[in-house]
């Protein structure tokens, strides 16, 4: 069960937060398929940011857990949408939203249809802080994360940064942090592929590209050492991309980390829905079991 809220209402006792820049009443404004836009004021200066997000379920059914989803590099929310198209136009959407949950999908910024910061500006802790905003703002007091790729640091620095709120992070097929010691890397003709990609190809989407390279290649504004809540990484075993060093170079920083291995499961394997569906359930079957034993002790 999770607290009803208003649009635009705010958590004065968090950790950190974004203060919306239009009153309750004009933070959000309804598009086709529950799609919602909200405007937030950055901490780096007083310009304004608008972040686009999809609910996907009964955000007023209030008994539903929610679950924030993050896409990875060269995506959008819509790999985590029902009723949508994945890669080349194959689909790999369900009939329906979910029913055992909420999900909030947002374009990461510089992504669809989000604003872009500019790359010098960008954190994880930045991005934790524009997650907690939308929680607000639906009157969400604690969640799920759970991110794709590029999105797994993402759901790793909001379980790092906002606390208690996060009820669990899941992690499927994500990056390391790439200037730890000792840390693998991705192959270099990866690494240039994604950069050619994404700075000539991707158009309009580049500067969230921009950002997420130079994010993961920079130190994290958090040590994975101090995430205190259950983390789920799932490693798919025919990745080619994330190889399975660099799954176990993350999991094994993060204190009670559980590290899966999918068969048969590619980089692109979790973009199915029922994939995702799977991993949501197991992440909330392990935050279940962490919690019992917490009663228990």
């Amino acid at each position: 069960m999770r607290p009803r809220g208003r649009l635009g209402s705010a958590r004065n006792d968090a950790p950190m937060s974004l203060e919306p820049a239009y009153s309750a009443e004009d933070v959000a404004r309804a598009h086709h398929e529950g799609s919602n836009f909200l405007e937030v004021v950055g901490l780096e200066g007083p310009e304004t940011r608008t972040l686009h997000f999809v609910i996907d379920g009964d955000i007023n059914n209030h008994e539903l857990p929610v679950v924030f989803w993050f896409h990875g590099m060269f995506d959008i929310h819509a790999s985590f949408v029902h009723k949508r198209f994945g890669v080349c136009g194959r689909s790999v959407g369900a009939p329906c939203p979910p029913t055992e949950w909420v999900s909030v999908v947002l374009d990461r910024p510089g992504y669809g249809k989000s604003a872009g910061p500019p790359r010098e500006e960008y954190s994880y802790e930045l991005f934790a802080m524009h997650v907690a905003a939308v929680a607000d703002a639906l009157g969400v007091e604690r969640f799920y994360v759970s991110g794709h790729s590029s999105g797994g640091p993402c759901a790793l620095a909001c379980a790092a940064h906002l606390g208690d709120r996060v009820i669990g992070a899941g992690v499927m097929a994500g990056d390391c942090e790439y200037a730890e010691d000792g840390a693998p890397q991705l192959s270099r003709m990866i690494q240039g592929s994604a950069f050619f990609f994404g700075r000539y190809l991707m158009l309009g989407q580049h500067r969230g590209f921009e950002a997420d390279f130079h994010a993961e290649r920079a130190p994290w504004s958090f040590r994975c050492e101090a995430i205190a809540r259950p983390v789920l990484i799932w490693h798919g075993a025919e990745d080619r991309i994330i190889t399975e060093e660099i799954s176990t170079f993350t999991a094994e920083r993060i204190p009670g980390c559980v590290l899966e291995t999918v068969e048969g499961a590619g980089h692109v394997s979790f973009l199915k829905m029922e994939t995702q569906h799977e991993h949501v359930k197991r992440l909330m079957a392990l935050c279940a079991e962490r919690a019992g034993r917490t009663r228990e002790a």
